[in-house]
């Protein structure tokens, strides 16, 4: 069950003027501060009052209005989640989430807005418990090895929460691990502009890397990261693929033999040395686009 984080989609950048709001927002930001692959991303109408300050009092007996007020944020999330899960952000109108979560038009456009920040926050929410497990698992290797953790256990701190959160019997058919893989196949406007625009978390591991790798050049860490991460996204997108293609040889039930193998190839390519002195071939000269006599 998703809990309202009171996350919507108006950027923390000035764009909230009331003090009120920034209020909120300051109290918020040490807690999820690191915790992000993408920008805190907060909606005026999540942060609101939850009812204007003429409404009448609760009478006793009645359910409180902010209790209420979440139960319609919880009920909206929670919907949309399985709705996107099961069938795509393309083929879900807003409608379709009213209706399931049982709930009118209006609530979704007082507590979100729209569309695309109701899919934001779905994708934050989701992110920053995924990245708090992360960034968990890479202090602890920090830790343990007096600041400098081995390249492996940084990769496996960088890719293993998220395999382990998509992959496996116990979760690849949770409605969590199949929004989250929706959202890495399709990648619509709003999740990609999340995942593009804030990349802090990410350098907090190349960061880590580089303590690991100090004769690394900075652009091997970054491509090394950049391979370990597309390494476990593919995996995690083209599953079913590899399946058939290996005729049930990649057995993508065992997680962490997964996970083993993204890290041993991820250490690899990243202590194989430098590929920057690699010249290409000369192209062979031509002519009106076929190969010379010379060729």
């Amino acid at each position: 069950v998703i809990k309202p984080l009171q996350l919507g989609a108006l950027e923390v950048s000035g764009q909230l003027g009331e003090d009120s709001v920034k209020g909120s927002i300051e109290q918020l930001k040490p807690a999820l501060e690191g915790c992000l692959d993408e920008p805190l991303v907060l909606g005026a109408r999540a942060l609101e009052a939850d009812e204007p300050d003429d409404e009448p009092d609760d009478k006793p007996g009645d359910i409180p209005r902010h209790m209420a007020t979440d139960r319609t944020r919880t009920a909206i999330l929670n919907a949309a989640e399985r709705l996107y899960a099961e069938r795509g952000f393309s083929d879900v109108t807003l409608r379709d989430i009213v209706g399931e979560a049982g709930v009118n038009l209006a609530a979704v456009n007082y507590h979100f807005g729209s569309k695309d920040e109701l899919i934001a926050e779905l994708y934050v929410t989701r992110s920053i418990a995924t990245n708090r497990i992360r960034l968990a698992e890479l202090k602890a290797a920090e830790d343990a090895g007096g600041g400098r953790a081995p390249i492996e256990a940084v990769v496996r701190a960088l890719v293993g929460p998220t395999l382990r959160g998509c992959l496996g019997p116990a979760t690849e058919n949770t409605t969590i691990a199949r929004f989250m893989i929706r959202a890495s196949i399709e990648s619509v406007p709003p999740i990609r502009k999340i995942r593009n625009r804030e990349i802090s978390h990410l350098r907090r591991f190349a960061q880590a890397m580089k303590r690991s790798l100090p004769d690394a050049a900075d652009v091997d860490i970054y491509w090394g990261l950049h391979f370990a991460l597309a390494m476990a996204h593919q995996t995690i997108r083209d599953s079913e693929r590899l399946n058939k293609l290996s005729e049930g040889a990649c057995d993508l039930g065992d997680v962490e033999s997964v996970i083993e193998r993204v890290v041993t190839a991820a250490a690899l390519a990243l202590t194989a040395g430098s590929p920057s002195s690699y010249k290409a071939p000369a192209r062979a000269a031509t002519a009106r686009g076929r190969p010379t006599a010379r060729d």
